[in-house]
């Protein structure tokens, strides 16, 4: 497997995220993604995560390093759920193909936005998920929701870290997908790695 992505948890700017049992958490990802494996699923035994403490090193292997991209900083932003995760999150979409409108309900907060133009593509205009790399807020979907759930607990997993095709890494999922660190709320050991494309 080829080393992806390594985060320190004592240099990441969140209270809200607790550690792992190490600072450090390692992504191994399958070094051959050629379709012979379902290196998209999470939990498919094609990626590996472990833990390590800050002294730990990687040992170069057989297999041809990616090239090493240093994360500089953190710049924080607003980011908003993804249109596809509306619904579940109580804003209602009523559309009316024939007339060419869409009409918006949501309970709480109270809101109703009546007869607007589909051109408009209101559900991005309010609110869509930011796509590139990131440390936390809401996940990019590139096919739909896809959060997966804990091998322990099964409860839903939330995002931890996002990796864009060559955004920063000089990487492709797919055919320009992009790819989801998730955790367990639960139990803070327990990751997952998966991605999509269009």
């Amino acid at each position: 497997m080829r080393f992806l992505l390594q985060l320190d948890f004592d240099a990441i700017p969140s209270s809200s995220l607790p550690r792992p049992t190490s600072s450090l958490l390692q992504l191994f990802y399958c070094s051959t993604d050629d379709g012979t494996c379902e290196t998209w699923r999470p939990h498919s035994g094609t990626h590996h995560f472990r833990t390590r403490t800050r002294d730990a090193t990687i040992q170069s292997g057989p297999i041809e390093p990616l090239n090493r991209v240093l994360i500089g900083g953190w710049r924080e932003f607003d980011d908003f759920p993804s249109a596809a995760e509306h619904t579940t999150l109580g804003i209602d979409y009523d559309y009316d193909f024939r007339a060419g409108v869409v009409a918006v309900r949501c309970a709480d907060p109270p809101i109703v936005l009546p007869k607007l133009a589909l051109e408009m593509e209101v559900a991005e205009i309010i609110a869509n998920a930011a796509p590139g790399d990131k440390l936390l807020g809401w996940p990019s979907w590139v096919q739909g929701v896809e959060y997966p759930q804990c091998p322990r607990c099964e409860q839903y997993m939330s995002l931890v870290f996002q990796i864009d095709s060559n955004d920063n890494l000089d990487y492709m999922f797919g055919d320009a997908g992009i790819a989801h660190v998730t955790r367990c709320n639960m139990h803070p050991d327990e990751f997952a790695f998966g991605w999509a494309c269009g």
